[in-house]
Parts: structure tokens; C-alpha cells; sequence
């Protein structure tokens, strides 16, 4: 018997079926997007986006990892790719004709992992040239994620740590 083994990831993930990850998010992002200004500031944050990548002097975590994937400006543009597709007229209408994106689970995965990575320290803003925040995308990602049960383990442990164990604080001890 062939068992295939689950790959490890900094966050948990309940057990639900794969393939309704992606639906589950974007019911999620959908009802968020309903119930919050976020709209808005994801509108504009389309017309205005850039990869200039000069946010990277300011981001500790880039500094630290030098992995591209912790440039904000890049991990910003993963949930703004997904807004675009699925939230705009543009990304609508484009769909059926170009199907260049599709919300997947590995999609979701690297999501997770960029968004968890970043401190959300907004000191990438503040070296921004056009002024946008990619804090504010990673908290909104962060929400979105939440709601379909993706979140850190340290996370996970440390809550429940202080709601059910003996000490009732997050160290345990």
C-alpha cells in the first residue's frame, strides 16, 4: 500500500477535502469584502500597484531570508492577483476567454507561507513610493485565511494553550 505523505507547512490545516479549499476561500474573501471596507482600498491598490521592489530595504524579513518571496510588494500581489480574478468586472469577464489564473490549493499553500512570514511591521509603507500598504494586505490575508481554518501552529498551540490548559497562559508556564 502507497501512502503519500502530507508536506509540512509552518500552519495548520484542518482536515477538509482539497478541492474545497479554493471555494471555501473565495466564500470567505467574498463575505469579508461584504462587511468591511476593504473593496475599496484593493481598487486602488490595482490602478496603483508597483514591483519596484524598493520596499525590500525597510522588510527584516527579506533581509534575514532573502527569499523573493518576502519582497511585500510580491506577496502583496498574490492575494491582489486573486481580488483581480475573481472580484473585478475586468477579472470576470476576462475568465472565460483567458484563463491565465486559477485559484488552486498549492496557490492557497503559498499564500499561507508568504503571509504568515511577514511581521505585518508596516515599515515597508514607509518606503513605498506610491504609499501602499502592504501590512494592510497581509492582515487582510491573514483574516481570509483564518476564516478556512489556515492558521500558524504556534498560533493554534499558544490559544489553545491559554484557553483550556492548567496555567491558562500562553507559555504554559
Amino acid at each position: 500500500m502507497k501512502t503519500t505523505e502530507q508536506p509540512k507547512y509552518s500552519y495548520v490545516m484542518e482536515p477538509i477535502g482539497l478541492e474545497e479549499r479554493p471555494k471555501r476561500f473565495l466564500e470567505a474573501f467574498a463575505a469579508i469584502l461584504r462587511h468591511s471596507n476593504y473593496g475599496p482600498v484593493l481598487d486602488a491598490y490595482l490602478r496603483i500597484r508597483a514591483k519596484c521592489s524598493i520596499c525590500t530595504v525597510e522588510c527584516q524579513v527579506y533581509q534575514a531570508s532573502g527569499d523573493p518571496q518576502d519582497i511585500p510588494c510580491r506577496r502583496s500581489d498574490l492575494l491582489i492577483s486573486v481580488y483581480r480574478r475573481y472580484f473585478t468586472l475586468s477579472g470576470l469577464l476576462k475568465a472565460p476567454l483567458i484563463d491565465d489564473f486559477r485559484l488552486t490549493d498549492e496557490y492557497i499553500d503559498r499564500m499561507a507561507e508568504a503571509y504568515y512570514r511577514c511581521t505585518a511591521c508596516k515599515r515597508c509603507k514607509d518606503s513605498c513610493p506610491l504609499g501602499i500598504d502592504h501590512a494592510l494586505v497581509t492582515h487582510l490575508a491573514r483574516w481570509v485565511l483564518s476564516e478556512i481554518d489556515i492558521v500558524p501552529k504556534a498560533l493554534k498551540v499558544s490559544v489553545r494553550e491559554q484557553l483550556e490548559g492548567e496555567t491558562h497562559n500562553t507559555s504554559a508556564i
